[in-house]
């Protein structure tokens, strides 16, 4: 698994230290690191901290309750995660807890801060109050009604740290629901020159031009995604909807069985393919 490299520089940067709540594998990487300045809640030595305690930590990642419980029991001020969509549930719940803000995040790791007298000065610095990366989602309600304050947190993380990827795929999101539809174009051709031709960089281009009626930049864009990655399915679903919409009947329909053929459950696939049939059939 890829270290923490930055989330640990950010920690040493602002001097920031005591004991946090680590994942299993980022242990041994706070140690080498950071000791004693940071003292770490686990390591890859599950013989030492014994069978009931590490299943108590495995717990914790999936389920608030047994979070609190070790909490209480082993204090903690910092909390160190991977970026991972897996452990949502506890991201979901530190971030509407008073007692925790998000103070870093990369496309790595996250790290949050105990919201105490120590720490206030900092996270009114650094902190969010609006974005969390893992548990972002565009249909959700808040963010809808307040998408110029989630943007404006997000410029901020562009602004301090220029090099994390989600950042740009989010703030061009979230221009795209507020219609700023130039905003969202730069922010993507930036990510494009940033990290190179990616796979969701392409794809969130293809869907703002095909979203804006520019059905030709769409095709482009999602062609290039599908040569990236092809078993992802949004690039494939869509650039088959543009080639329907430009009325490349038969070309839609290739690529809308390509995608049965890698994904056989794909409602969205076959609805498509009885659309054209029915089509041709009249």
């Amino acid at each position: 698994s890829v270290m923490p490299v930055d989330a640990i520089a950010f920690l040493h940067a602002y001097t920031i230290t005591g004991n946090v709540f680590n994942s299993y594998e980022y242990g041994g990487f706070v140690i080498y690191t950071s000791y004693p300045d940071l003292k770490v809640f686990i390591d890859g030595r599950a013989d030492v901290y014994g069978g009931e305690l590490y299943e108590l930590f495995r717990r914790a990642l999936s389920v608030p309750h047994y979070f609190e419980l070790l909490e209480k029991k082993y204090p903690f001020y910092i909390i160190l995660l991977p970026y991972e969509k897996e452990h949502s549930a506890l991201h979901c719940y530190l971030h509407n807890s008073p007692l925790w803000k998000l103070a870093y995040f990369d496309d790595v790791a996250l790290i949050y801060l105990k919201n105490t007298e120590k720490y206030a000065p900092l996270i009114k610095q650094v902190g969010f109050e609006y974005i969390n990366p893992v548990i972002f989602d565009k249909s959700n309600k808040e963010i809808m009604e307040k998408t110029e304050l989630y943007c404006g947190e997000y410029v901020k993380q562009l602004q301090r740290s220029p090099h994390v990827q989600i950042t740009y795929v989010h703030l061009g999101i979230l221009y795209q629901l507020n219609e700023k539809y130039d905003l969202a174009e730069k922010i993507f051709l930036q990510g494009i020159a940033v990290f190179g031709e990616t796979y969701v960089f392409n794809t969130q281009l293809g869907i703002l031009y095909r979203q804006t009626a520019r059905l030709q930049q769409a095709e482009m864009y999602f062609k290039k995604a599908v040569s990236l990655n092809s078993y992802m399915i949004d690039a494939m679903g869509n650039l088959a909807l543009v080639y329907y919409e430009q009325n490349k009947i038969d070309s839609a329909e290739k690529l809308l069985k390509k995608i049965l053929v890698k994904h056989p459950n794909d409602e969205t696939a076959r609805t498509m393919l009885r659309i054209i049939k029915d089509s041709k059939s009249n």
